[in-house]
């Protein structure tokens, strides 16, 4: 019997659809060594999924649970960011306001610097400009201020060379508008010694190119000193019209007035001066000298008293009273001789006391009328043995007057006691002084000749 073969032998189809069988086993074999095992996410996965899409929330509540664990352990305030931005800004105020506030200070300064040198009182107004640099070194105003102080006393004792020199310099600065810093550091940079020599070959002859009325001031200080009246009322008249506060200029142009005999201007100049500066007691002195000079007696009297009110130590118009009381009504003459005697005691008692003295108000010249025998003219007493030897003359003459002998020769004795070689110069004072009594008291006095007597033959 024939083997059959059939069961052996698949068919052609049936090896196709095996093979193709086996070929996709082994793609899915392939494909499953080529991919990762795939797991279900656990708790961990999910938790970074979740921090990584919040991260800004939870960094947000850290920060917030750090702050409160500081505050909480270590008492640190979470506002303290914000307190620490606020006390920046505080601090910023703080210092806008302070600086605010030295600028006031710094101008307040230099106003009262200024008006110090408007009154002649330059170690006064140098305290303020020196004050004023001292908050602000930039503050040009209060150097030139300071180097207009030092005009005078800079030099140590008056040298009019070495003044005019360095006031030729400071012309140069306030002759033209906007002043340099820095030449005034040139100009200011050595006090006290011989500055280089100035550009400026003469002096100024035309006020108009000055610019600065304290400036016009001094040229008229040095005209004065030259004897040069008429062009140092034309610079004084000139700071005027620069600065209607520069008290000083209207008080120099009364004295430079009276001295050329035109009374009238000199009393308006005085009276400006004295409505300008109420507080200052020269002033009142001075516009009192004016109307007693004029021989309007009240009226000297009143503003010597007032000068005497507000200035108690100021010694001169206590001696210029006593004038005026001694030139008072001859029916009354004993009650004006007494109120002369008074005020003299208090002069007396003020020159002796060294401390009042040594002030600087009565450090200052005292201008008094004389008899010199060229004319009308006027003695300045400077020193204070002068001073004293007036008052002690001034208290003998009184004394005469009043029949007190032996307490008049005490005071001729302490006038002889200074040895002074201006005696005679303080003696034409005093026999002036006699000159203008009453002529009913006058013509029954022998003081001159006494005057002489005990004076000059006891030298």
């Amino acid at each position: 019997m024939p083997r059959n073969y059939s069961r052996r032998r698949p068919s052609r189809e049936r090896l196709a659809l095996r093979r193709r069988r086996e070929l996709a086993r082994l793609l899915a074999n392939l494909a499953d060594t080529q991919a990762p095992p795939t797991k279900p996410a656990g708790w961990l996965s999910r938790s970074l999924d979740w921090t990584s899409g919040h991260f800004n929330l939870l960094a947000a509540a850290a920060v917030l649970l750090a702050f409160l664990v500081a505050w909480k352990i270590g008492s640190v305030s979470p506002y303290y960011p914000v307190k620490q931005i606020a006390n920046q800004q505080r601090e910023f105020d703080r210092q806008e306001k302070r600086q605010k506030f030295i600028e006031k200070v710094v101008e307040r300064r230099l106003k009262m610097g200024n008006e110090l040198l408007n009154e002649g009182l330059y170690e006064l107004a140098e305290k303020e400009f020196t004050e004023a640099l001292s908050l602000d070194q930039n503050e040009y105003r209060a150097e030139l201020g300071k180097l207009k102080s030092r005009v005078y006393h800079s030099a140590g004792e008056y040298d009019c060379r070495l003044i005019r020199k360095r006031l030729k310099e400071l012309t140069e600065v306030c002759s033209r508008p906007g002043k340099d810093p820095e030449k005034l550091s040139e100009v200011n940079s050595k006090p006290g010694k011989d500055p280089e020599k100035p550009k400026t070959a003469d002096d100024p002859e035309d006020p108009g190119v000055i610019d600065d009325p304290h400036v016009l001031i001094f040229w008229g200080d040095i005209f004065v000193r030259q004897d040069e009246k008429d062009k140092a009322i034309k610079f004084f008249e000139k700071a005027k019209e620069k600065d209607k506060n520069v008290t000083q200029a209207y008080d120099k142009l009364g004295f430079l007035y009276r001295e050329k005999s035109n009374k009238d201007e000199a009393l308006i100049n005085f009276i400006q001066a004295a409505e300008k500066s109420k507080w200052n007691s020269k002033y009142l002195n001075n516009l009192a000298s004016q109307y007693a000079d004029m021989d309007k007696l009240k009226d000297a009297t009143d503003y010597y008293q007032r000068a005497i009110k507000m200035d108690p130590d100021y010694i001169l118009p206590f001696l210029k009273i006593s004038n005026v009381f001694r030139r008072g009504s001859s029916k009354d003459a004993r009650t004006y001789l007494e109120e002369a005697r008074r005020y003299l005691q208090a002069a007396v008692i003020r020159l002796e006391n060294q401390r009042v003295a040594d002030l600087t108000k009565n450090k200052g010249g005292w201008v008094f009328n004389s008899d010199n025998v060229s004319g009308r003219k006027t003695e300045t007493f400077t020193e204070l043995p002068e001073k004293k030897a007036y008052a002690y003359l001034s208290m003998a003459l009184t004394l005469h007057l009043l029949d007190e002998k032996s307490e008049c020769l005490c005071y001729f004795e302490k006038a002889r006691g200074l040895k002074l070689q201006t005696m005679p110069k303080i003696m034409s004072v005093v026999r002036q002084d006699h000159a203008r009594l009453p002529d009913e008291i006058k013509k029954n006095s022998d003081f001159p000749k006494i005057l002489k007597r005990e004076m000059l033959t006891s030298q």
